[in-house]
């Protein structure tokens, strides 16, 4: 038997006072603790978030990440054939908030308050998007239909569904507010990697209202000029520039332009076409004036050539593999435009080349590989030079040379394990050069503004 005295008892309730007051204050250390933690945090991350508030837009990793808002979608009177069959897409006029169903037939979308439409992967190679509508808390409210994106730009691309028959515009960087028509220079029948190359680069993840823009992606680094050289190039970049670059035609590059530019008679007009094999190709040649040059070499199945020359304009096309397009067009009152333009192998490729007014232009464009397209614009007094070499599939260039000073740019791109896309702008006596091997699988893409 164990004896306890009311000593004993007064020293355990002591000790038992103690221990509990001790454990009690360890609990609140503890909670403070942990509560200064969540407030330095939450002072460290408040620029970001307020920054993020303010801007609202996060950029796409994937056309299927992009939240299209109602005022993102219109219904729309189109030319068909440019959207389908160029580069050059135009919407004579549309209809923001309406939108239909797939088919038409099955009625118009009804919108309420924060409804959006996401796209999902279908499966199907023919139409391969599938378009829903979610409410704003992200429920899924009703499948719109699959269908395909025909010509795709920066800003707005051209969805068809599987009917063939309903069409309508898409905006990814702006809510539409007006009827007023669009036009912009893309890419047809983007692969998935080729639209989410696109999305990456401008569209926004989050519903955007009548009137309201994605925000600009930021900007990259400041250059002067010089050889950029990238062989695991980031998702994107901007890069700008007021230096200059060795960019410029090699030694048989202008050799070749000399021989033609001093070897043909100024009042001579020339076509050579050298049909090698294949069947349904398509040509539609336009000569007018003088000193023009065209040599053509086909070979595959349903390649299609258009070329319209003023004056004194070459222009030297190889076409092989199947189902590849080349629009081609020159004019001239004074000058030159020499253009040599190869699809070397592979399918579905793209080049759109506009070269006018009155300098003396060179171009040189050389593609292998198959899903690549390239829309370049020469213009302005300024004797601009533009060389595009693509390597692999899905890389694309949309560049611009413009003003009356010479402009000069190398742009050599290779799909490593992603699809490389480049947008060049330069208004006047800039150069550039870009070596970029594209290892990441959702692509890379830079902007270039000179």
């Amino acid at each position: 038997m164990i004896i306890t005295t009311k000593t004993d008892q007064r020293k355990d309730q002591i000790k038992d006072s103690w221990s509990r007051f001790h454990a009690e204050k360890q609990a609140i250390y503890k909670k403070q603790i942990i509560q200064g933690c969540f407030i330095a945090i939450g002072l460290f991350l408040f620029p970001f978030i307020v920054l993020l508030l303010m801007t609202g837009k996060v950029y796409a990793a994937a056309l299927t990440d992009v939240k299209f808002g109602r005022y993102q979608i219109a219904d729309s009177q189109w030319n068909v054939n440019a959207c389908l069959n160029t580069t050059t897409c135009q919407i004579y006029s549309k209809n923001p908030g309406t939108a239909y169903k797939i088919p038409w037939t099955s009625g118009q979308v009804q919108w309420a308050a924060g409804d959006y439409v996401k796209f999902e992967l279908s499966g199907n190679a023919s139409f391969p998007y599938t378009a829903k509508q979610y409410t704003s808390a992200g429920v899924a409210k009703a499948t719109l239909g699959n269908g395909k994106i025909v010509n795709m730009g920066p800003d707005y691309f051209f969805f068809v569904g599987s009917d063939n028959d309903t069409g309508q515009l898409f905006s990814g960087s702006s809510g539409m507010n007006n009827s007023s028509g669009v036009t912009w220079t893309g890419t047809r029948n983007p692969t998935i990697a080729q639209a989410d190359n696109y999305a990456n680069a401008s569209y926004s993840t989050e519903p955007l209202a009548p009137g309201q823009t994605a925000a600009p992606p930021p900007a990259g680094p400041t250059i002067e000029g010089g050889t950029i050289t990238q062989t695991n190039a980031p998702a994107n970049q901007t890069f700008t520039s007021g230096g200059s670059s060795s960019a410029g035609p090699t030694t048989a590059q202008t050799t070749r332009y000399n021989e033609w530019n001093n070897g043909i008679q100024a009042t001579d007009n020339y076509l050579y076409i050298d049909q090698v094999s294949g069947n349904y190709n398509t040509v539609n040649i336009t000569q007018s004036g003088t000193k023009n040059t065209m040599e053509l070499g086909i070979n595959g199945n349903s390649n299609t050539v258009n070329a319209t020359q003023t004056g004194a304009n070459y222009l030297n096309a190889l076409v092989q593999g199947n189902t590849n397009a080349v629009t081609s067009l020159q004019t001239n009152t004074s000058g030159t435009h020499y253009q040599e333009t190869k699809i070397m192998s592979g399918n579905n490729n793209t080049i759109n080349v506009t070269q006018k007014d009155n300098g003396n232009s060179l171009m040189f464009n050389t593609v292998t590989g198959s899903n690549n397209s390239i829309s370049a614009v020469q213009e302005g007094a300024g004797n601009h030079y533009l060389e595009n070499k693509l390597t692999g599939n899905g890389n694309s260039v949309l560049a611009n040379q413009s003003g009356s000073t010479a402009n000069k740019a190398n742009i050599d791109l290779t799909n490593a394990g992603g699809a490389a896309s480049v947008d060049l702008q330069q208004t006047g006596g800039k150069s550039f050069t870009i070596i970029q091997s594209c290892t990441n699988p959702a692509g890379c893409n830079t902007v270039i503004r000179q």
